[in-house]
């Protein structure tokens, strides 16, 4: 963000742990704002608005400069290595262990979602969408995560009604992971 002028993104610390301690750590190590779950929708828009406000104003001040209006287009990260390798406490052979082991099992995850969807069975949804968005939290696969969230969502809620369209999403997204994952592989060999 920095490099490109962009305002920093803000970022919202999200725990179960009430302690005033852990908010004080979370504060310290450069979180923006700290949250304690569960937590009502209401009081989480509320906490969100100042830093959407903040956010919106950068983009209004920028777009009367001239900035931005013609930016290239940013590649999609599909997964973030630092987040993966402080997942794994910086373990390379950790980490290329878990990419190993989610490659055997991606086809598998991805399979057990789509005939959730095609038997239109809302609680095998959730359970595999859950599934799935378990084994891409390791690499900070931003997208599948989200797609699989909304997948499981949906299961939860019952509502079946966007789950095709939610789950092409998440084969391409997936797609581009397995990829890029097996690509990092063969990079380090």
């Amino acid at each position: 963000e920095a490099r490109n002028g962009r305002p920093r993104t803000p970022i919202i610390a999200v725990t179960a742990n009430v302690l005033e301690s852990t908010k004080e750590r979370c504060l310290a190590v450069g979180m923006d704002d700290y949250l304690t779950k569960p937590t009502q929708p209401e009081v989480l828009a509320d906490s969100f608005k100042p830093w959407l406000e903040m956010r919106e104003e950068n983009e209004q001040d920028m777009a009367e400069k001239g900035e931005g209006a013609e930016e290239p287009p940013v590649k999609p990260v599909v997964w973030e290595y630092e987040q993966a390798m402080k997942f794994v406490g910086g373990d390379r052979e950790l980490l290329s262990e878990l990419i190993h082991l989610f490659l055997t099992r991606s086809d598998g995850l991805i399979a057990k979602v789509e005939a959730a969807v095609q038997q239109e069975n809302p609680q095998d949804l959730q359970d595999a969408a859950h599934a799935y968005k378990g084994a891409v939290t390791h690499f900070a696969a931003g997208e599948c995560r989200r797609l699989a969230y909304a997948l499981e969502t949906m299961g939860k809620r019952g509502n079946m009604s966007d789950s095709s369209q939610c789950l092409e999403e998440l084969r391409l997204a997936s797609a581009q992971l397995v990829a890029e994952l097996r690509h990092y592989l063969t990079e380090l060999h």
